[in-house]
């Protein structure tokens, strides 16, 4: 899979020996032809470069053939394969679009500030912004945590805000 232009609905390109096609909306499970696209594919925990197998129904938009109502079968090649339960690694939270819902999977807390943490995965870093939140003070330097939330920006800087959940 190439040129993810949606990680909210999983809208993206899909490439094999025989060539490309465009895949519009791919989500965890199968919901039936045109049935409303459920936001899950972020859940999935699939990157650029992930070789997938998939089942959805032929379509075409501006007469340019495409996948649609698709779900997911199987990871084949790629990356790590995703979890089963939906959590996600910090790299994985990044690559999400702005605004998706997300849980966290265990990861070590590096910094602490007046308004949150920094959390890694062991590669890329995220601040947990749990300011206003009853989570004040639930990490200290060196805890694996988990978090819910949603995958925000500020000033640029990737973070988690409307943290719902801190263990």
């Amino acid at each position: 899979m190439s040129n993810i232009t949606s990680t909210v609905y999983g809208n993206f390109d899909l490439t094999d020996e025989t060539g490309t096609v465009y895949v519009y909306g791919l989500t965890a499970t199968d919901l039936g032809y045109g049935a409303r696209n459920d936001q899950s594919f972020a859940n999935l925990g699939l990157v650029e470069g992930d070789e997938i197998k998939i089942i959805g129904y032929r379509g075409s938009f501006n007469n340019k053939i495409e996948v649609v109502s698709a779900y997911f079968v199987e990871k084949v090649g790629g990356g790590e394969t995703p979890p089963s339960d939906g959590t996600l690694s910090v790299s994985d939270i990044l690559a999400l679009e702005t605004g998706t819902a997300c849980d966290s999977k265990s990861s070590l807390v590096v910094a602490i500030t007046t308004r949150g943490f920094v959390a890694t995965d062991g590669s890329k870093n995220i601040y947990v912004y749990t300011q206003g939140t009853n989570f004040n003070g639930v990490a200290n330097i060196g805890d694996m945590v988990k978090f819910s939330g949603k995958r925000d920006a500020y000033s640029g800087m990737p973070e988690i805000t409307t943290v719902t959940n801190v263990e």
